[in-house]
């Protein structure tokens, strides 16, 4: 019975460690940067770079009273991204994009174009805003966590079996 109960807790506690390391690989793809632009037509282009694991980005553009005027996603290919919303009004807008699977929200101010931009042909260029100024960092405490509760659990189920298997 020893044995088996040894077995049962060292293969729960290698695969709680295993499921810990699979969580933290498909939770640390962020976006990293982000850039914006509006030329006078209400077109509003953006490009920017990610973690190389991340797949997909959802981009989300804010008016000045911060309300969402147009959401949408893009693929990303070799950790980079880009895409444009157009608007129907030329104004300052915020655009805010993080990885589609989850992660911090990168922001950049997208300034209307002035009258002289628009005669010269150039726009103002959104600049990084992100507060944390780098890559989210996954909570390790609840990755350590969730693993001791994974295995404790299938400690648990495998100690019931083997006790119940014993009575019969």
């Amino acid at each position: 019975m020893r044995k088996s109960i040894l077995k049962i807790a060292t293969t729960s506690a290698l695969a709680s460690v295993l499921m810990a390391f699979g969580a933290h690989a498909a939770a640390t793809g962020n976006v990293l940067t982000l850039t914006a632009s509006e030329d006078a037509d209400g077109v509003v282009t953006f490009s920017g770079t990610t973690d190389v694991n991340v797949l997909a980005v959802s981009c989300s553009l804010l008016d000045a009273d911060e309300n969402e005027v147009l959401f949408g996603s893009t693929s990303v290919d070799e950790a980079a991204f880009g895409g444009e919303f157009t608007v129907e009004t030329v104004a300052d807008y915020t655009l805010r994009c993080a990885n589609y699977d989850g992660g911090n929200w990168v922001s950049a101010q997208v300034t209307a174009p002035s009258d002289e931009e628009e005669e010269a042909g150039t726009a103002d260029t959104g600049r990084l805003t992100n507060e944390e100024g780098h890559s989210a960092k996954i909570n390790s405490i609840a990755i350590i966590a969730t693993a001791v509760v994974a295995g404790l659990l299938a400690i648990g189920a495998g100690v019931g079996l083997v006790v119940k298997h014993q009575k019969k």
